[in-house]
């Protein structure tokens, strides 16, 4: 079994590829959209830390 850090990191690349496919298939502007639809108070948590934030 793997430390925490490891398994941490190999769910930050399993996140960045899913990420990364949306992209390339263009789902990531209507994910963007759904989020900014479901919360709406730009000081919500939710889209503070949305995975496309963060590319």
């Amino acid at each position: 079994m793997g430390s925490l850090s490891d398994k941490l990191e190999v769910l930050r690349l399993k996140r960045e590829s899913w990420v990364q496919a949306n992209c390339v298939n263009n789902f990531d502007e209507g994910i963007k959209r759904l989020m900014y639809e479901m919360y709406p108070d730009s000081n919500s948590i939710i889209r503070l830390v949305s995975v496309f934030e963060l590319r």
